[in-house]
């Protein structure tokens, strides 16, 4: 069944800094619903994460968004569950990043229309170290003739890395669209594809140049 997670409840927001950048991961429910890099001048003055021990979140109580509120208790258990979530998602990224992991095991609810969730399914099913062309994603999700369609789709995914749109390519093989910037989508795909890393890496700065 289907979850729905548009329900009132609470909507936790977590930091952490990694190798390629300061991460903010948003959790409601216990389901990862948003992931992307941002700059650190924008984010609260909250510690970030060095350690699960040290883990912190901004926390926005939806149902109760005036402040001095008293969360209840089913408040402070989705809390709970949202925290479990986002240690063990930021565990498993670095892992990733490490190279010591080639797979994600997260629960994830993205925000999105039918189309878009059919082909962050799609692109969820792209196998580390491999890539597929747009039109080749269109093919796979019935939608043969959207390749455009689906570019706009990998490029409003709500959740990076965990949905791999850095694994779609255009169809000449070329890095193209990334939300993050091409930049860290060459960085993910070296070292998920270490024997390519130097042609990524050149043909980053062909297209710089």
């Amino acid at each position: 069944m289907q979850k729905n997670l548009t329900s009132k409840g609470p909507c936790s927001i977590f930091y952490d800094s990694t190798s390629v950048g300061l991460l903010k991961l948003e959790v409601k429910n216990a389901h990862i619903c948003a992931l992307k890099f941002v700059s650190s001048k924008d984010t609260p003055s909250y510690p970030l994460i060095k350690e699960p021990s040290e883990l912190t979140s901004e926390t926005t109580l939806m149902e109760s968004p005036t402040q001095g509120n008293i969360p209840s208790e089913s408040s402070l258990e989705t809390k709970a569950a949202n925290q479990a979530v986002a240690l063990l998602a930021f565990a498993q990224i670095k892992a990733y990043l490490l190279g010591q992991r080639k797979t994600f095991d997260l629960p994830i609810e993205p925000s999105g229309t039918s189309f878009q969730k059919k082909i962050w399914n799609v692109i969820r099913s792209i196998p580390y170290g491999e890539t597929k062309s747009y039109k080749e994603v269109a093919i796979l999700a019935g939608q043969e003739k959207a390749a455009r369609a689906v570019g706009f789709a990998a490029h409003r995914n709500p959740i990076l890395l965990i949905i791999p749109c850095h694994r779609v390519i255009g169809t000449n093989g070329k890095l193209v669209g990334y939300a993050e910037g091409l930049a860290k989508k060459a960085t993910f795909l070296a070292l998920e594809q270490p024997q390519n890393t130097t042609s990524l890496f050149w043909e980053l700065d062909g297209i710089k140049g």
